[in-house]
């Protein structure tokens, strides 16, 4: 099955296009796939995809119509995400949604791709009704420029994708609840882990791991400390720099915290202790996060996404300290550290597990090895490729008004396959329990005659 397939790729500065770049290679085993991009990808993704660049309309959308299946993977960054949501409200399809709040994109779409600001009005209208005029005047007469709104949390601005999605897709049960809150039906959500990050590596020779210590700054023997992407007040990274000033204050161990990502809101903290390292390409990514002793991944408030950088540090084996909110309470207890989101209890709760990290090294040890243990398990892109492909056929047949005969066989062999008894996916549960039995049933309310004529020309195309 022809599959168009929108998305950020590699190199552009995304965490979608690493999710992508994993993802693909196993897609691709299930769909004839055609890359819809607005810039050339890298190389390896080239050679083994057709790309399609539709920027500024270069290609004519009407071709579209070729592909049973369109799959776009929106997030909140409308530096990536204005055209394909553009492309989106014309041409629907699948959505893997990576963030649920989208004030940013839909803000980003209107004002500055579209121009349209009477658009932008009259979607927060739509929305909010008449409330939605003053908050959106406010917004826009504000000094903040709306791309700087302290509050995107307060307008999701979700209801585009929960309106015109043939099918979404959340990798969290936290994100699946938000959808069903503001009125998507639970038949048009899949709950899908994101991709470990496997294809990434880890593992560099001692004399590497030196030589990107000093240059950037690291002491020789240091125990390292660190966040990765984009620097930002809900990533709470000045509240875990406060915690490590703390810490070398009252016990002064031999540490240092190191930012690698873009984004200048903590600059005044830099010093010799306090580092920033500014975008950084994927190597030097790689060898910094080898380099780490623990990792630090904060998010409060949570804008319904799932961290790549997380599952990237527990593929690589780090211990990983989180906030216990969103997607990250879901991470089972025992593969990461998890710290209150309350203000008045975060502060103190990182520090003292930062201390037990800091002075433990087999504690340290031991929490790498679960999360390593645990992303390989639970999200292998193999098996959340299948799961995409079970998706995505089911809702084809579903939007379509028919079902192919075909695919009932296809069905139970793939989840026998996929979803063996007592698996813990959400997906054996829900298939298992209804959804073969709805597919047998549903074929059998076809007159006899049909359904054997269909059963004899699928054998004899075989």
């Amino acid at each position: 099955m022809k599959l168009a397939y929108f998305s950020p790729l590699p190199p552009q500065k995304s965490g979608i296009s690493d999710y992508s770049e994993a993802l693909l290679p196993h897609l691709a085993r299930y769909f004839d796939i055609d890359l819809w991009v607005t810039r050339t990808p890298e190389k390896s993704l080239a050679k083994k995809f057709t790309s399609i660049n539709y920027r500024n309309g270069t290609t004519s959308l009407s071709k579209l119509s070729d592909y049973p299946c369109i799959l776009f993977n929106m997030g909140n960054n409308p530096e990536f995400h204005s055209e394909m949501y553009d492309v989106f409200l014309q041409h629907p399809g699948h959505v893997i949604l990576h963030d649920f709040v989208l004030y940013f994109l839909v803000t980003g779409y209107y004002l500055d791709y579209k121009r349209d600001r009477e658009g932008y009005i009259r979607e927060f209208y739509q929305i909010f009704g008449e409330r939605g005029i003053h908050k959106v005047k406010r917004i826009l007469k504000s000094k903040t420029p709306p791309l700087q709104f302290a509050h995107p949390e307060y307008f999701p601005m979700i209801q585009g994708i929960i309106s015109k999605a043939h099918g979404i897709i959340v990798h969290s049960e936290y994100a699946e609840k938000l959808l069903v809150e503001f009125g998507c039906t639970p038949e048009k959500i899949a709950r899908i882990n994101q991709v470990n990050y496997a294809n990434m590596r880890f593992e560099y020779p001692p004399r590497d791991l030196a030589r990107t210590r000093k240059q950037y700054g690291i002491r020789p023997g240091t125990l390292l400390i660190a966040s990765f992407g984009y620097i930002a007040p809900t990533k709470r990274n000045a509240e875990i720099i406060c915690a490590v000033k703390r810490i070398i204050q009252e016990s002064a161990p031999d540490i240092q915290y190191l930012m690698v990502g873009e984004g200048n809101y903590i600059d005044g903290f830099l010093d010799d202790t306090i580092k920033k390292t500014g975008f950084v390409l994927r190597e030097d990514y790689e060898r910094l996060l080898a380099c780490s002793d623990i990792v630090v991944n904060l998010r409060n408030p949570s804008m319904g996404e799932t961290s790549a950088t997380v599952l990237q540090a527990m593929t690589a084996g780090k211990p990983c300290i989180v906030t216990d909110t969103a997607w990250f309470s879901e991470l089972p207890d025992g593969v990461v550290e998890k710290i209150s989101p309350v203000p008045l209890k975060e502060e103190q709760d990182l520090k003292d597990t930062l201390v037990k990290l800091i002075h433990d090294a087999d504690r340290r040890y031991r929490l790498g090895c679960m999360a390593h243990r645990y992303v390989r398990e639970k999200h292998d892109p193999k098996k959340i490729a299948r799961e995409i492909s079970l998706f995505v056929n089911r809702d084809l047949r579903i939007h379509k008004g028919d079902f192919p005969t075909r695919y009932i066989w296809r069905y139970e062999r793939d989840l026998d396959e996929v979803l063996p008894s007592g698996s813990e996916s959400r997906f054996a549960a829900v298939y298992r329990q209804a959804e073969v039995e709805r597919l047998r049933e549903f074929s059998l309310m076809k007159p006899a005659r049909t359904l054997f004529q269909r059963i004899g020309s699928f054998l004899f195309q075989r």
